[in-house]
């Protein structure tokens, strides 16, 4: 988390703990956001290597190493798409 409170592009706020209390905008926003993951992961994952060899046994790499290795330009895309379905200016 950085210092105003952001954890990869989502402003964490008191009362997200839960979902029954999170704000109808808010959950729509993050539903939008986990499809977005599923579309830019499955557009990227051809392309970008899997090498687990640096990583811990029993890392959790071979589930999110699209997300970790993918280029500069893809993770670009993949951050300013998060900002903007997250209504987050930078």
């Amino acid at each position: 988390m950085d210092r105003q409170g952001y954890v990869v592009g989502i402003r964490l706020e008191r009362g997200d703990s839960t979902v029954g209390a999170m704000n109808p905008e808010r959950r729509r926003r993050l539903v939008a956001l986990g499809e977005w993951h599923r579309e830019w992961t499955a557009r990227h994952e051809s392309s970008t290597p899997f090498d687990p060899s640096s990583r811990p046994e029993g890392s959790d790499y071979a589930q999110h190493h699209v997300t970790l290795d993918a280029d500069g330009a893809a993770q670009d895309e993949f951050f300013a798409r998060a900002n903007h379905i997250m209504g987050i200016d930078r």
